[in-house]
């Protein structure tokens, strides 16, 4: 147990799990009396259950940070994830620091964030939109179709099928990162390639055929 953790922070995420009971939680940290320390020590069942709430909500970003694969349609870069927890504007804030010169927009499910909003006039950084203003953002065509060509050759260039562990490549790349992947839905092992012999000069004459 971290006893060294923000409380806030504790709280925060806490509160973004889909089974999290805001009295409830209000209930726990009065009996902790002030004292910190409680939230983290599995003196009560109570206790235990939103501590486990904290680590599934923080386990469940890490995968999406970690696994999905944006799609760039212009000046646009758009994520589909699909999340168990409120965890989607985590994400945008996420991809917005990692791309602060690009507008970033996250779809889960009926939820749509926009992230570095001030590029398009917003006051907030990170904001929640209706769905259909990434619609209307998103050109009918994806603008930059030759760079997932580009990594499908690449991928394929850096693969060697004898070294194809599916077994450890499952212990790898957990079977959740599906959701959050579309290379990942197809063949979940994909990524985990060997490096191949591909000299630079292959790779080039490849993507000229593009």
């Amino acid at each position: 147990m971290n006893l060294h953790q923000n409380p806030v922070e504790f709280i925060e995420t806490v509160l973004r799990h889909r089974k999290c009971k805001p009295l409830e939680l209000v209930d726990l940290l009065k009996a902790c009396k002030g004292r910190k320390e409680m939230l983290y020590i599995p003196q009560y069942r109570q206790g235990q259950r939103y501590f486990r709430y904290m680590k599934e909500v923080k386990k469940e970003f890490y995968h999406m940070c970690m696994f999905t694969r944006p799609e760039l349609f212009g000046n646009l870069l758009i994520a589909r994830v699909s999340t168990d927890h409120r965890t989607s504007d985590m994400f945008c804030q996420w991809l917005a620091r990692k791309n602060p010169d690009i507008v970033i927009g996250v779809i889960d499910k009926n939820i749509s964030w926009i992230g570095n909003g001030n590029l398009l006039g917003f006051e907030s950084q990170v904001c929640e939109v209706d769905p259909s203003f990434l619609v209307d953002l998103q050109s009918g065509d994806n603008a930059d179709k030759g760079l997932e060509d580009l990594w499908e050759i690449y991928y394929d260039s850096q693969y060697i099928a004898k070294r194809r562990n599916r077994k450890l490549a499952s212990r790898m790349q957990p079977a959740i990162s599906a959701n959050f992947s579309t290379m990942a839905k197809n063949d979940r092992y994909r990524v985990q390639k060997g490096t191949g012999n591909c000299t630079l000069n292959e790779f080039s004459e490849d993507c000229e055929n593009l």
